[in-house]
């Protein structure tokens, strides 16, 4: 039970990091500062509870969730309200998104995972339509033609 206190408290002080951090009340500086010390924290309790809080109807549900949120960001994106916003940009974008003002563009460190694998899928999903897809080239082998040699198997 004190683990499991512990855990909330902690990812109460990585959410409120991210959301200073997202918000623009920290700087950088010091969100690469004490993020990482909270996250080790976070993973040296749920190292000690052993499996973590979730238990597997609720693992279910959120990989669901997941799913319909990966699937359709736009429609998610669209219906949401700012604090919704919020927390679906800081689901893909972890690390935060950053300005640069001398290239007036926004940058991120990292995406999260699900959605960039989301994404690698999708793209290959429409190459494959297209019928330009290298792993279908790839996965072709070369078939011997017939010439005055006999016919050979797999060459």
């Amino acid at each position: 039970k004190l683990s499991e206190k512990q855990l909330k408290e902690v990812n109460k002080k990585i959410e409120k990091i991210e959301d200073r951090y997202v918000l623009g009340e920290i700087d950088e500086e010091l969100y690469k500062k004490y993020i990482p010390k909270y996250r080790e924290e976070r993973d040296g309790i749920i190292e000690e509870l052993g499996h973590g809080s979730l238990n597997l109807s609720n693992l279910e549900k959120t990989v669901e969730k997941a799913i319909t949120i990966a699937s359709n960001l736009l429609e998610t994106w669209e219906l949401a309200d700012s604090t919704e916003k919020q927390k679906l940009q800081k689901l893909m974008f972890p690390e935060g998104i950053t300005y640069n003002r001398e290239n007036d563009n926004y940058r991120t460190i990292r995406v999260n995972s699900i959605f960039e694998l989301t994404n690698r899928l999708s793209v290959s999903c429409q190459d494959i339509k297209k019928g330009t897809s290298e792993m279908s080239i790839q996965k072709s082998p070369s078939v011997a033609g017939t010439g005055l040699e006999p016919v050979t198997f797999g060459l």
